[in-house]
């Protein structure tokens, strides 16, 4: 009788976690912001990846100069807008589940406003 109580509460157990695991996912989708720097605002620049048909949008809401720099699993892209009013989608393809780090910056030609750069990590 021990030994089918048991039994019984270890597949209860295992039922239970199991649930949990699959009810819980990783979190796939992130956002990253440029960082304020000197005279530079804080979200002059933003990255947004939507893991669902794997999908950037980077924004350039300052008419700063600068361009928005970002880096998405070893991909990189920009966008500038000289009034600093839209972004530009990007749609991508990498595997189910991979782990991607999601980084931006603030670019002024070919130098980075190192003070404005940060990062996140995503799934796909």
């Amino acid at each position: 009788m021990k030994n089918h109580r048991r039994t019984a509460m270890g597949v209860l157990a295992t039922s239970a976690l199991m649930i949990l695991t699959l009810a819980s996912p990783a979190q796939a989708d992130g956002k990253v912001e440029t960082l304020k720097w000197g005279d530079l605002k804080a979200g002059a620049g933003r990255a947004l990846f939507k893991s669902k048909g794997d999908r950037l949008t980077v924004i350039d809401y300052a008419d700063d100069g600068r361009s928005v720099s970002v880096s998405l699993g070893g991909r990189d892209f920009s966008y500038y807008d000289p009034d600093g009013l839209s972004g530009r989608e990007f749609n991508l393809d990498f595997p189910e589940g991979k782990k991607l780090v999601l980084g931006i910056c603030l670019k002024h030609g070919d130098h980075y406003e190192d003070g404005t750069c940060t990062r996140t990590t995503v799934r796909a």
